[in-house]
This record gives C-alpha cells, structure tokens and sequence, in this order.
C-alpha cells in the first residue's frame, strides 16, 4: 500500500514540475515575441511612422501586457500624435506600476508622467513623482519643476522657480527652455529687484549666443524685458529671422517702428482667425489714432473671429471664444488643459442659452440668463440609459457660472460694447438642494432610443401626476396623493379616452406581490430626493370602454398572489363572470370561475386544479363536466343521450369559430337545449340548459 502511494505521489510531483516547465516556457516566449514587436515599434517611431508603431504596441501587448516599456512607449507615441493626454497619463502610469522594465529606464517614465501632471495642472503630484526616492535630477527634470512652480504661482513657488532658472543658466547654459519660462511667466513690468535682475543676466545670455540655439518664441518674450537700443536690435533681428508673432507689432509700435494703421493689418490675420485676448488689449490700449480707432470699432463690431485665453499663462491655450457679428457665439473651456473639453457654451448674441458639460454629460439651457429653464441629467437604471430633465418656473433657480461682461480697454477705447466671457469656479447644480427642488415643476424622462416620455408635474416640490407619452401621444396619467402615487388612468387602444384605471398600494411584508412603478419611483427618489418606506404594487384595475361608468372588466388582488377577476360583458352593472385564483397554507394553488346564467338566473361554479376543471356546481347541486373528445372545449351539464360525441365536438367548434372574438356572454340555442358560452383564461365553456328546465321554470314560477 505504501509503495501504490509513493508511486502516485512521485506521478503527481513529476507532473507539477512539467506542467510549470511547460507554462515557465509559454510565458517566456510570449515575453519575447512581445519583445521583438517592442523593438519593430521603436523602429517605426524613428521613422515618425506612428500609426504602425501603435499597432506594433498593441501587438505586443496581446502577447506579455506586464512589460512597462510597451505601456511608457504607447505614451510617448500619443504625444508625439498629439492625442488625448490622458491616454498617454493612463499609459505611463500603468508602466511605472508594472515596474517590469527591458529596454527603457524607469527615470523616463518618471519624467513623462511629471510632465504630463504638470501639464493637466496637478503640480504638487508632479513634484512628488520627481521629488520621490531615488530623486530625479537633469535638465529635464529642472525644467519640469521650475514650470511646476510657475503654475502654482505663489510668492513662495514664484521664488522656488527663479532660483530654479538661475542655477539651470549656469549648470545647463544651452538649455533655453529655462529662459523661455522665465520670459513666459514673468511680467515686464514687475519692480521686484529679483526679477529685474535676472532678467538681465538672461538677456545677456541670449545677445551672447547663436540665433539656432533658441525657439523664435523665447526671442520675443525676451523682447519685452529689453528696452532702448536692445530691444530695437532684437525686434529687427526677430523681423530678419523671417518670424511673425502678434507680439512683434505691438513691440513695434512702441519704439515707434510701425505705425498704428500698419501694425493693425499686421494683426488682421490672427484677428480673422484666432488670437490671444490679451495681444488685442495690449494693441488696443497702445493706439490714438482717431482713424485707426474707427477702423478697431468698425471691425470689431462686427467681429468673426476667436479669441483665445492661456488662464494658467503657461502658453496653453484653454479658453477658445468663437464670435459671430461682434458677439460671444461658442465658448469652448478645457480646465486642466488635458485636451478633452470640459464644457461647451452656446450663446445667442452674447448671451449664455445653452451649456453641455461634457464630462457628466449634463446641460444646462438658459431662457433668461442666469435664471434656468431646463436642466438636463443623463442617468443609467439597470440596462437602459436615459436624461432627465429638469423645467423650473419662471426665475426660480439661477446658475450664473459665466459673465458675459464688456472688455474694459475694447469698450472705453472703441467706444462700443466688445464682450468677453469671464469665468468664476462652480460647481454643477445640485438636485438635492433645496433651492433647485423647490423651483422644479416638470421632470421629463426620456430613455435612449426610445419614444417613449414621462412628463411629472410637481408643485410645492411633490409630484402630483405623470403624464406618460409614446411619440408625443399621451397614454396614461399617474395621479399622487401627498406624493403617493395611488391610480393611474390608461387609453392602452390609443381612443384617446381613459378606458383603463390602475389602483395602486404598499407592499405588505407578509406577501409576495409583484412590484409595480419600480421605475417610475426611482426616478424620484434618486432625482428628487424623495424616500419611499415600501414598494408599490398593482392594487386594482377596472375597464370601462364606453365611459357610461359602468364597468366592463376589474381585477383586484390580495395577500399571497391571490386575485379576483371579473366581467360585466352586457353592462348592466351585474357580473357574469367572475375568476379568482388563491394559494392555501402550502402554498397550492386553487382556482374557481362563476358563472352567472341569466337564461335560468343561476350561478354556476367551476373549480380548477392545477388550471384544469375538475369539479361544477351549481348551488348544492353537483353538476357533471366533460372534455370535448375533439375540441379544446368543456362541457357542463348533462348530455342528451340521442346524441353522440361528434355532434357534440362539432356543436363545440361551431361556437368557439361563431364567439371567439366576441367579448360578450354568448348564448348558443341547439335543438333540444341552449348552450351558454363563456370563455375565461384561454378557456372555452359550455354551460348545457336544456330547454324543457325552462318551460318547467316557467311554469312553476306562474303558479
């Protein structure tokens, strides 16, 4: 025995230690294939061929997605296409957390990922990312910081950056980035002695070196801090250089290189295409030419134009205002300036209508700015998606993130009305608030690709009915009491009558019931802010077709999933039919149908078991039923034994073809007996009188 267990045991080790050789062997080729398409990859995108180096990436990945050099050099080619940034956030990200690197070193990643945080304005997370054991320190990541510093623009960071760029000017002396970030971020006109200082050892410095060495941007930032001589030196060898910047008029005007008229069709091209707001306001404020000033009004009064904002003074722009006839038209807000805008503004003549943000997916629409008219919410309940919309009475919320305010230097220098858009931090409204319930009175529900609206009608911040649509249509209203719905009124055969009234009620604990309203409840509990201790369910329903008031049909249900159906099919207030379905203690199912035979004024009971009949009375009297041979059709009472089966199943057919689609009590009369027909859950009935019962009736009845 012990030598059968030794032998197994030595069977399984033996197939343990294949099976991991086998998938040791299946991950280290998968590992190289991956590493060879990293490598096609690297080709391609010294090629500037990007698009094939994606698809080398993605390759690559399919085979080993734990290698960190795939991941780093996915970001790096979204860069280089200029694509989202914050795929390329994403992906460098993954590949500092794999940290399973073959080719490329960790200190790359670390300083894509700190430049990509420092370009979507999370500096402190940037510095933390270079800062962090092992610290990072090169030019790049010098350059990194100082821009982090910069942009979080304290008197504390502001300090921190200039130190940063003048130990960069004497440790990497050919590195003009730094100069250019000074250039970009501080102002000419600043009297601190720091600044001044060194902003005259960076002039120097670039007089010292060769034109290539540094971008034409850096060159006319530079220009503003120089004067005199110098600066006329530097403007004609920008102008030498065969570079065009809005800056370059508006330096020139001031040395008095250019004329006013001259320097204002120098701009024209960036005016009727896009430019910097603050390169106008610098131009605008410089002219006194009456002639010149007419020209600036006439043109911009009738403005065609973009203007953009860089709010971070980084060079990024992440403010683009698109005009139409002298006015705001499109606004377009990227905040962490990531690519992705952030929220899009439609404007009427300057005037703020409609805003989507995209991100939440949420809009706001304006009818008297700030007051909103509609307030639109995208929602998701469990595979459906859909909006919600919120209508508010007449100046009853306002939302104002946005002003639409006259440009002070445009305004009193043109002597017009030139409109810029000014943005305040917010937040989205909140639809829990009290303000913003308060002000509602219509939500519209309206689900992806689908006609069908609910329209709720509040007042006092409760609801009082629903109107439900179907292309336009209204086929039902949900009326609430004290915001309990409690009946629905339905036109289900679109008449354009309310033929249909549902009763509804809690869900007692000690049922099953099946939940009604489910969601037209949760849309007010989780857009409205409304709680419900219970559930709803179907109470009663009642038919009237013809709106006499007298009903045609009603269902009512009770604890256990019991119910009662009944018909009144001549509408003489009197029930014909009645079914009803109930469980005992154990759970069985019971049913029981009632007929009421007005040929003799009797009722007649059918009792069901496990849905088949299995037993008919008719007061204490026990009646006899039979399954047609033929037909699916039961017979009640008692046969004339002159005639056989056949005439029967055929009698039965005649009338299921003559009454089928026939909705009222149907009275069939044969030879010698007449044959009350009822047809009740699929269900064909034939209630058998024969007619010398009758005449008997009769008889007895005149006595």
């Amino acid at each position: 025995m012990n030598k059968i267990k030794c032998v197994v045991l030595s069977f399984v080790f033996t197939f343990l230690s294949v099976f991991f050789a086998f998938s040791s062997s299946a991950s280290l080729a998968s590992k190289k294939t991956a590493l060879r398409y990293l490598t096609l990859a690297d080709e391609y995108y010294l090629q500037k061929n990007y698009k094939s180096c994606v698809s080398q990436i993605t390759l690559g990945l399919n085979y080993d997605d734990t290698i960190s050099d795939l991941w780093y050099m996915w970001a790096v080619v979204d860069m280089a296409m200029d694509k989202n940034i914050n795929h390329a956030l994403e992906s460098v990200k993954k590949s500092l957390e794999l940290n399973n690197w073959n080719e490329y070193k960790i200190e790359n990643a670390r300083l894509l990922y700190a430049d990509l945080l420092c370009t979507t304005l999370n500096c402190r997370e940037s510095l933390s990312v270079l800062d962090s054991a092992p610290l990072i320190y090169s030019s790049d990541a010098e350059y990194i910081r100082a821009k982090n510093y910069y942009i979080i623009n304290s008197e504390t960071s502001k300090i921190k950056a200039r130190e940063r760029v003048e130990t960069a000017r004497k440790i990497f002396p050919n590195d003009f980035r730094f100069l250019k970030l000074f250039f970009m971020f501080e102002d000419p006109d600043d009297e601190n002695e720091s600044v001044k200082s060194l902003a005259e050892k960076l002039l120097k410095q670039i007089k010292l070196s060769k034109r290539e060495d540094f971008d034409f941007e850096c060159l006319i930032y530079s220009i503003g801090f120089s004067s005199g001589d110098e600066k006329i030196r530097l403007l004609k060898a920008f102008n030498a250089a065969g570079f065009e910047h809005p800056l370059y008029a508006i330096y020139c005007m001031e040395e008095n290189l250019m004329t006013e008229e001259k320097a204002f069709y120098y701009l024209k091209k960036y005016f009727d295409s896009s430019i910097n707001v603050k390169y106008i306001n610098q131009f605008i404020s410089l002219i006194s030419d009456e002639n010149v000033i007419n020209l600036c009004n006439k043109y911009f009064t009738s403005f065609e134009g973009e203007l953009l904002q860089d709010s971070e003074g980084d060079g990024i722009t992440n403010l683009f205002v698109k005009y139409s006839r002298g006015r705001p038209e499109t606004v377009f807000y990227d905040k962490n300036q990531d690519g992705v805008i952030d929220w899009t503004l439609i404007c009427d003549f300057g005037t703020p209508r409609t805003c989507t943000f995209n991100e939440e997916k949420k809009q706001v629409f304006w009818n008297d700015y700030p007051y909103v008219e509609k307030y639109c919410v995208p929602g998701n309940y469990e595979d459906s998606k859909f909006d919600i919309t919120y209508s508010f009475i007449n100046d009853g919320y306002k939302f104002n993130f946005i002003n639409v305010r006259p440009d002070s230097i445009l305004s009193s220098k043109l002597n017009m009305e030139f409109y810029f858009p000014d943005i305040k931090d917010f937040t989205l409204p909140d639809n829990f608030s009290k303000d913003f319930l308060t002000s509602v009175n219509f939500i519209d529900v309206n689900k992806t690709n689908d006609s069908n609206t609910l329209h709720y009608i509040l007042e006092d911040n409760a609801p009082i009915t629903l109107q439900y649509f179907i292309k336009d249509k209204l086929k039902s209203v949900l009326v609430f009491d004290a915001a309990l719905p409690i009946v629905k009124l339905i036109d289900i055969d679109s008449s354009g009558v309310f033929e249909t009234t549902d009763f509804y009620s809690f869900i007692d604990d000690s049922t099953s019931n099946k939940k009604y309203l489910e969601f037209e409840t949760y849309i007010l509990k989780t857009y409205m802010n409304f709680s419900y201790e219970k559930d709803f369910t179907l109470a009663r329903i009642q038919v009237d077709r013809n709106e006499n008031t007298v009903l045609d049909y009603a269902e009512e249900y009770f604890a256990n999933d019991s119910k009662v159906i009944s018909w009144d099919n001549d509408e003489d207030g009197k029930w014909d039919i009645k079914y009803y379905t109930y469980k005992d203690e154990e759970g069985k199912v019971f049913e029981k149908n009632l007929f009421y035979l007005k040929i003799n004024n009797s009722v007649v009971e059918v009792t069901l078991k496990d849905s088949v009949p299995v037993s008919v009375s008719c007061g204490v009297e026990n009646l006899q039923i039979t399954k047609d041979e033929k037909e699916d059709f039961y017979w009640v009472g008692d046969f004339d034994s002159s005639l056989d089966s056949d005439y029967y199943s055929e009698l039965a057919r005649k009338i299921i073809m003559k009454y089928l689609k026939n909705d009222t009590v149907s009275i069939y009369e044969a030879e010698n007996f007449y044959v009350s027909y009822y047809r009740v859950d699929n269900k064909n009935y034939g209630l058998i009188t024969p007619k010398i019962d009758l005449v008997n009736k009769d008889e007895n009845s005149g006595e």
